[in-house]
């Protein structure tokens, strides 16, 4: 049997020996003697059970509960969202009974999931065999089975039909073999002298998802000297292409966009990605490619959901995941088939395949592995250092079967300390129950243990916080434009006391003034994402410059980055918002949107300079390409920067990029320019129109808002934000850092308009960046500028003649104006 695949991050791992694992257990009305109530007609008892998932899936969810209800009377199921925190699996299994799993756990971490194969042995309506072959051991840790899978998801061999046409190649079939693709991989690579122009397969993933299948089975092999031998062919053959150049993958020094560019290009003739890309690369390259499964059985994964070990209703909640896992969906991406083999055939999406697709499709599956051999990892690493010259695969293979197989765990049962705080229950009498949504805005560990001093400190009211916002007496999110009467107007509450009218005050010149509507204040913002200029402290040093000013100019930021271009590193590697940046800090702006629609100013005097200002840094090697972060090149200025190639760039405070970099960047504020936010900017606190009790949310917000440990961003709150607790936890740099960020912000009060005019400008952008991008330095730049302004236009008269929403319409617009887009 193939066990459970491991890749992790080293912050991911627990160790086993000696741990009492504490679960806390959010449920509203669940896991204690309390979830029993007794219904109706006081004959039967019913159960209530929390079931967390997504909170976007929320609605299909919630079809399938009341599907389920009805065929089980005895069970309530209450929908929570489900707080996700790839880091902390053990705290996806305190949020409730059953969870549909975002990733499978590891190690110790699966030990807070029940190990189900009890409950499946003793119902007699359980079958196993009624589900995809294997994919049981895609929810398997350890050889305990912490759930039950509800969803597949397949890698699959993508070609380019037109590419193998040209070489008078047969489409191969879906039982292919490896030898038929390894002569397929080699009669489609073209190359021109030295220079390979077309790869017959591009590689995007790992070395074991292509060959797994063929490694296991070697790998099974009880003679140990024909076992090398078997392996040393197998990976052999698949070397032999990579160091002929028939197979390209990823270099040490690359980044999986530049392999993924090739494939746009239209330069492989075959590559393996997930079968949810296949819209994808159907948009970009055209209906001719197609997909055939991995020779001899690819890799596939499972979506599981599980049942808290924490739960004190294991019965219950095992019919619930037993039913989701018989069901169509929900899915999370697109082209996921179900677990259950019966509802493959009733898919709709399984449906829109052709017949010989669905045949395909049918072959992947039969073939698939959800798990891998404990030498899997290994073979992977050691492989790449063959890969890159540090050893022979010989030699690698000799040591690497003298491995023996990880000694099995003890048998680990945490114990378990179920604490209910959130039951109805446990509300004081008389105080007024308050539900207060934080929709993940909110640091979560310090909004509980607030959550728990304001509920014990008083007891006038009592916060809920495992709600849906769609449900919440109070919430956090960005104000919706067009519902001002989906909120509480808060104007009585800020003039209600002191404390409150002293709230006004504490927040930065205009903020406020953001929610305002029709002359009611809606909102409390709380905290901005602020975008800032980081740099690389090494190369910075080895150019001789000082880190800049807090209080740096423009031109100075100019200055910096032309000193320190090198050759090969860029002195600015762009950004995200570096473009819009630019020309709004030389005055040149390029959409003006203060009024009821859009204004383009694409082919303006100044846009004109500014662009042409732009080539001449590109062309000096200041900076890289204009449209570096649109379509394929997204990835590229993100390459730039974690391979040592860009001394600075822009991003979001929170961008992830940052947590991928091997050392702390340098930040300062964005150079002479002053971010303008507007009520999107800030998501804020607001209390709903249908709340029970509007003064209790509002005592909570002036009890939780003071707290500077809360905010996961840059405070708005002057009080919070100066403050020496504030700075403790940030530190003194990165505090006055912050505080400068906020005192060059401008705010533009909400602009009551007629319209949503979100996606306004989505084409626009598109193309004027995509035309500067292929621009170079001295053309002429008249024509590419009025073309952008004319396609614009007649984007936005598209779009106000268009029935339906924005959202729905931009891109039907953009195909009328450039079928090309």
């Amino acid at each position: 049997m193939l066990q459970k695949e491991v890749q992790m991050k080293p912050k991911f791992l627990r160790i086993l020996n000696s741990i009492i694992i504490i679960i806390t257990v959010f449920i509203v009305s669940g896991c204690n003697s309390n979830d029993t109530i007794q219904n109706l007609d006081d004959k039967t008892q019913k159960t209530t059970i929390t079931f967390a998932a997504i909170e976007a899936q929320h609605a299909e969810y919630a079809a399938l509960i009341a599907e389920f209800e009805v065929q089980n009377p005895d069970i309530d199921v209450k929908f929570v969202n489900l707080a996700v925190d790839p880091s902390n699996m053990i705290g996806f299994a305190t949020q409730a009974d059953a969870i549909a799993l975002p990733v499978v756990p590891v190690g110790s971490d699966a030990y807070t999931y029940l190990d189900i194969q009890p409950l499946a042995e003793t119902d007699t309506n359980y079958d196993q065999g009624q589900y995809l072959p294997g994919i049981m051991e895609g929810c398997q840790v350890d050889e305990r089975q912490i759930g039950l899978p509800y969803t597949a998801s397949l890698q699959v061999i993508y070609y380019n039909r037109d590419i193998f046409d040209a070489a008078g190649i047969a489409y191969p079939q879906p039982d292919w073999t490896w030898e038929e693709f390894r002569l397929n991989t080699i009669n489609l690579t073209r190359r021109n002298g030295q220079e390979v122009e077309q790869y017959g397969f591009v590689n995007l993933s790992s070395m074991v998802r292509l060959l797994g299948t063929m490694l296991n089975r070697d790998l099974k092999i009880s003679d140990e000297e024909e076992k090398a031998g078997a392996l040393e062919k197998t990976l052999s053959s698949y070397l032999n292409l990579i160091q002929q150049g028939y197979v390209r993958i990823v270099q040490a020094d690359e980044y999986p966009g530049d392999l993924e560019t090739i494939i746009r290009e239209g330069k492989a003739a075959m590559w393996l990605d997930g079968l949810f890309q296949l819209d994808a690369y159907r948009n970009a390259l055209g209906k001719q490619i197609s997909f055939l499964p991995v020779p001899e059985g690819g890799r596939a994964s499972a979506r599981c959901v599980a049942i808290s070990a924490g739960s004190q209703q294991p019965q219950a909640a095992w019919r619930w995941i037993r039913f989701l896992s018989e069901q169509d969906g929900p899915y999370v991406l697109p082209n996921e088939l179900p677990a259950y083999q019966e509802m493959v055939q009733k898919n709709v999406n399984w449906h829109s395949f052709s017949e010989d697709e669905r045949a395909v499709l049918q072959t992947a599956l039969d073939k698939s592995w959800y798990g891998t051999h404990w030498l899997f990892a290994t073979l992977n690493q050691e492989f790449d250092n063959v890969l890159a010259d540090q050893n022979d695969l010989n030699s690698m293979l000799s040591t690497v079967l003298q491995y023996s197989p990880p000694e099995p765990e003890e048998p680990f049962e945490p114990q378990f300390a179920i604490q209910v705080l959130s039951t109805p229950d446990d509300i004081p009498p008389g105080a007024v129950y308050v539900k207060f949504s934080s929709g993940g805005y909110l640091n979560r560990e310090v909004r509980e243990v607030l959550v728990n001093e304001f509920n014990q400190n008083q007891t006038d009211y009592y916060i809920y916080t495992n709600v849906a916002p769609e449900e919440a007496d109070c919430f956090i999110g960005n104000q919706s434009e067009n519902q001002p009467e989906a909120y509480y107007p808060l104007t009585p509450l800020l003039e209600g006391d002191a404390e409150s009218m002293a709230l006004a005050a504490d927040l930065p010149p205009g903020v406020l003034e953001t929610t305002r509507r029709n002359r009611e204040i809606l909102g409390i913002p709380l905290f901005i994402l602020a975008y800032a200029t980081y740099y690389n402290p090494v190369l910075l040093e080895q150019t001789g410059l000082e880190p800049p000013p807090a209080d740096w100019t423009f031109a100075e930021f100019w200055e910096y980055a032309q000193t320190a271009t090198q050759e090969g590193i860029y002195g600015f590697g762009l950004g995200s918002p570096a473009l819009v940046v630019i020309y709004d800090s030389l005055n040149s702006p390029l959409i003006d949107e203060s009024g009821e629609v859009p204004v383009f100013l694409f082919n303006t005097p100044e846009v004109k300079q500014t662009t042409e200002f732009l080539l001449k840094m590109q062309y000096e090697g200041v900076i890289p390409e204009l449209d570096i972060d649109m379509g394929d090149k997204y990835w590229t200025w993100r390459k730039n920067i974690l391979s040592g190639k860009a001394v600075f760039w822009m991003s979001s405070m929170d961008d992830y990029l940052n947590e991928e970099l091997k050392y702390e960047p340098g930040m300062v504020p964005i150079p002479g320019y002053i971010p303008n936010y507007s009520l999107a900017s800030f998501p804020s606190f607001f209390i709903s129109k249908n709340s029970s009790d509007p003064e209790g949310c509002w005592e909570w917000f002036k009890y939780f808002s003071t707290n500077p440990a809360i905010y996961s961003w840059i405070p708005l709150r002057n009080s919070v934000r100066n403050s020496p607790e504030y700075e403790a936890l940030v530190g003194t740099d990165m505090a006055s850092l912050y505080r400068n960020i906020i005192d060059q912000m401008k705010v533009t009060p909400i602009d009551e308009k007629s319209r949503d005019t979100s996606y306004f400008t989505t084409g626009p952008y598109f193309w004027f960046q995509t035309t500067i991008g292929a621009l170079k330095y001295g053309e002429d730049l008249d024509i590419p500028l009025q073309t952008v302004q004319f396609k614009s236009e007649a984007y936005l008269t598209c779009m106000l003649n268009m029935d339906g929403t924005p959202g729905e319409n931009y891109q039907t617009c953009m195909k009328l104006v450039d079928p090309d887009s």
